[in-house]
């Protein structure tokens, strides 16, 4: 999963720029009430730090096309 936090913190809208296959497009719909169309915050660092802290997730920095993490074998499926 994208985290998508540069588009996040340069104004991006969701569903546009900010899809639901991203951290900081994800979180917004789904958890705080955030309608298509709407700029949000950058949240994925922080989300994304926590998860990797626990271990249940690893984060790949960026090559040019920004980072994303995926999650943990031990913790698929679950």
């Amino acid at each position: 999963m994208y985290r998508g936090d540069s588009i996040a913190r340069s104004g991006g809208r969701l569903g546009e720029d900010l899809t639901e296959d991203m951290i900081d497009g994800f979180i917004p719909l789904q958890f705080e009430g955030a309608d298509y169309g709407d700029t949000v915050l950058s949240r994925s660092t922080y989300f994304s730090g926590i998860l990797e802290w626990a271990g249940i997730v690893t984060i790949h920095k960026s090559t040019g096309s920004g980072s994303y993490i995926t999650v943990n074998k031990e913790y698929r499926n679950i």
